[in-house]
C-alpha cells in the first residue's frame, strides 16, 4: 500500500498494530506509531486504543499509560486494555487501583474485566477485594460466565478459603479442564495432595484427557506432600501413559521433590539427562537442598551453574554461594562472593509483600520507605519484636 503511494488512513492504522501486538513486534509498532503521528491520524480514538493494547502487549506499560492518560475518553475496552496489561506485566497492585478508577470514573466494568481483577486478587491475596468483585459478578448476573468463575475459584484458593473455592467450583456447570486445573492447583499449592488425586479421578471421569499444567498442579502436590515414590510414579505415567514430554516446570518439580527427599545426588543426575536446559529456578532449588542437607560440594557446583547461568546475576545467588564457602571455610571464596554481590545488587528482584486493608491493597518493598507511615509502621514492628522477646525470655 505504502509503495503504491497510498497513505493509511484512521482505519488502517489499527489493524496494523493489532498485528504488531499479536507479533509483539515493538520496533514495526512503533513505526506506525510514528507514522500515525505524522498524518494527524494519532488522536482518533479506536487508534489510540490500539496503541494502547500494542504497547501493553509488548509490555512496555509506562507508554501504554501515557497512550491511556492522553485518551480524551475511555470505554470499557480500553479500561480493560490496561488492566489486562498490567496483569500480564505482574503489576497487580495497579491492575486493582486502575479497576478502583474505573468504577470511580462512571465506566461499568464487563465479565472479562472482572475475570483480570480475580486473578490480580490471587496474585496478591487481596481477600476482601476479591470478595466485592464477586458481589459485583452476582449484581450483574455474571457468575455463570465459566472464566470469571475459574478465576474466582483460582482467588479464593489462592487466599487459603478453600471452602469457598470448592463451593464455586461445585457451580460451575460447564467445567472444561482449565476449570479441573485450577482447582488441582488450589489443592497443590496448600499441600492437600490426596484431594488433588480425587480431582484428576473425577476430571477423567468427565471425559477430560490431562495437559501439562494438571500434571505439573500433581506433581507439585507430590512434592509439597513428601510423596516422592507418588510422584515418580506420576513423572512415569505422564511420558508413558498420556505421552506428554516433560516441560522445565515438570523437571523442577521433580527436582524439588528428590531435594526434599534427601535424593540430591538423584536429583543432579536428573538434571543431567534432561532434554532441556536447566533454568536458574532449577539450580537454585538444588543448591539450597543440598546446603540444608550438607551436600557442600554439589551445592557449590549449583550454585555456579546457577551464576554462571544468568548474564546479570541475582545478588540473592551470591548470597547462596557465600553460605556454601561459608560452611566449606574458605573465606577467601566467601570474600569473592560478597563482593559478587555488592556488584550485582541491582540485579536483585526486592522483595514485596501486599497487605489489604479496608478494600485498599498496600505493597510494601524490602528497603522503600515510600509509604508516608512507613516511620510509624517501623515503630509498630519494632514494639511487635520487643514484645515477642521479652515474653520469650
Amino acid at each position: 500500500m505504502r509503495r503504491k503511494g497510498r497513505l493509511p488512513d484512521s482505519f488502517t492504522f489499527p489493524f496494523a498494530l493489532k498485528v504488531s501486538a499479536d507479533l509483539f513486534d515493538s520496533r514495526k509498532g512503533q513505526e506506525i506509531h510514528c507514522l500515525a503521528l505524522k498524518t494527524g491520524h494519532a488522536s482518533a480514538f479506536y487508534l489510540q486504543t490500539n496503541l494502547a493494547l500494542f504497547y501493553a502487549s509488548c509490555g512496555e506499560m509506562k507508554s501504554a499509560h501515557q497512550v491511556f492518560e492522553e485518551m480524551p475518553k475511555s470505554d470499557a475496552i480500553a479500561w480493560n486494555v490496561m488492566i489486562t496489561g498490567c496483569l500480564r506485566s505482574g503489576c497487580f497492585v495497579e491492575a486493582v487501583n486502575l479497576y478502583s478508577r474505573m468504577k470511580l470514573e462512571g465506566c461499568r466494568a464487563d465479565g472479562h474485566t472482572l475475570v483480570s481483577i480475580g486473578s490480580a486478587c490471587a496474585n496478591i491475596g487481596a481477600i476482601g477485594f476479591g470478595k466485592y468483585v464477586h458481589g459485583y459478578a452476582c449484581k450483574l448476573g455474571l457468575t455463570v460466565v465459566v472464566p470469571l468463575l475459574n478465576a474466582l475459584v483460582d482467588m479464593y484458593g489462592k487466599c487459603g478459603c478453600l471452602v469457598d473455592a470448592h463451593a464455586l467450583f461445585d457451580e460451575v456447570s460447564e467445567r472444561t479442564l482449565v476449570s479441573w486445573s485450577i482447582m488441582m492447583n488450589v489443592y497443590a499449592i496448600q499441600g492437600r495432595a490426596s484431594d488433588v488425586f480425587d480431582a484428576f479421578s473425577g476430571m477423567k471421569k468427565q471425559g477430560f484427557s490431562p495437559d501439562e499444567i494438571v500434571f505439573t498442579s500433581v506433581l507439585c502436590a507430590c512434592s509439597h506432600a513428601g510423596l516422592l515414590e507418588e510422584g515418580k510414579r506420576w513423572f512415569r505415567d505422564m511420558t508413558e501413559i498420556y505421552g506428554i514430554s516433560p516441560t522445565i516446570q515438570h523437571y523442577g518439580c521433580m527436582v524439588d521433590l528428590l531435594g526434599r527427599a534427601g535424593r540430591l545426588k538423584e536429583a543432579y543426575e536428573l538434571i543431567q539427562r534432561m532434554p532441556v536446559k536447566p533454568d536458574a529456578a532449577i539450580w537454585r532449588a538444588l543448591a539450597a537442598a543440598c546446603l540444608v542437607s550438607g551436600e557442600l560440594d554439589l551445592a557449590e557446583d549449583a550454585a555456579k551453574h546457577l551464576i554462571e547461568l544468568n548474564s546479570s546475576p541475582d545478588g540473592g545467588d551470591f548470597v547462596l554461594l557465600s553460605n556454601v564457602y561459608a560452611r566449606l571455610g574458605r573465606w577467601e571464596d566467601v570474600a569473592w562472593a560478597r563482593k559478587g554481590m555488592e556488584l550485582n545488587v541491582g540485579h536483585k528482584t526486592a522483595s514485596c509483600s501486599y497487605i489489604e486493608l479496608n478494600n485498599i491493597v498496600h505493597g510494601f518493598l524490602s528497603g522503600n520507605v515510600s509509604n508516608p507511615e512507613s516511620h510509624m509502621i517501623t515503630d509498630m514492628l519494632s514494639q511487635m519484636a520487643e514484645k515477642v522477646l521479652s515474653e520469650t525470655l
